[in-house]
């Protein structure tokens, strides 16, 4: 598995370097409202559990997450904790700068949150621009489309299948379905938005509330990890055969 770039003292991390080890897998996320079954900070346990299943094909250390990240139009909810995307690109680019100042070569950022995609590219084209560091992003709940689908039967949103499941895989405790409201669900339609938003539960599609079955969920978030993993490899084999 991936080791934790966190729990390394910094001659550990030297060593890791020295040994060859020139890349950083950052879990990216936000805290925010999953509607009321969910925690808040769904998006980063995501990314972080994403990043454990690694195997050691992906021979990278798993940095510490980045648990505040853009929340925007649902910051109206207790919990919800907003940085503006300003601060929060400027604030990525400096981590992504002290990462090669650090020897590494790559970043591999698991973002599991949209309000951060512009933040994270921003910084990404900066920290090239500035430490010639190779940023790869990987958006798991975009990579996984096709994935829900073949379990769930349609597209999925935040907080409702995809989420879900993914939270029942990692640890069932932390889905509180007892809570689970269907009043905090709200399809979102193309032309109308509103801000804030009056559910904490976004649907892309009719049916696409929680699914509480645990052996499916564990069933799809396996196949989503080895999904991206398999990218992982190819990008950074490819990658390592071109300049930086």
């Amino acid at each position: 598995m991936v080791e934790d770039y966190g729990t390394k003292t910094w001659t550990e991390i030297m060593v890791a370097l020295n040994g060859g080890v020139n890349t950083v897998i950052v879990p990216i996320g936000t805290v925010e409202a999953h509607g009321k079954h969910l925690p808040i900070t769904t998006d980063v346990i995501l990314p972080l559990e994403i990043c454990k299943r690694l195997s050691d094909k992906v021979k990278a250390l798993v940095a510490p997450p980045i648990y505040y990240g853009v929340t925007t139009s649902l910051s109206n909810y207790p919990g919800s904790i907003a940085v503006s995307r300003q601060v929060f690109a400027s604030y990525l680019t400096d981590i992504f700068i002290g990462f090669a100042k650090t020897g590494f070569l790559n970043i591999i950022v698991v973002n599991g949150h949209a309000g951060n995609i512009g933040s994270i590219k921003e910084a990404a084209e900066k920290a090239y621009e500035k430490a010639r560091i190779r940023v790869l992003n990987v958006d798991w709940y975009v990579v996984c489309d096709d994935i829900v689908k073949k379990y769930y039967s349609i597209l999925s949103g935040h907080g409702t299948v995809a989420e879900t499941a993914a939270i029942l895989a990692t640890d069932q405790k932390l889905v509180k379905k007892d809570l689970y409201d269907k009043k905090q669900e709200i399809r979102r339609i193309e032309g109308i938005w509103m801000y804030p938003m009056v559910a904490s539960m976004i649907k892309r599609d009719e049916l696409d509330s929680p699914n509480f079955d645990l052996d499916k969920a564990k069933k799809f978030f396996e196949e989503v990890c080895q999904t991206i993993e398999s990218v992982i490899i190819d990008y950074m084999v490819r990658a390592s055969e071109n300049p930086l």
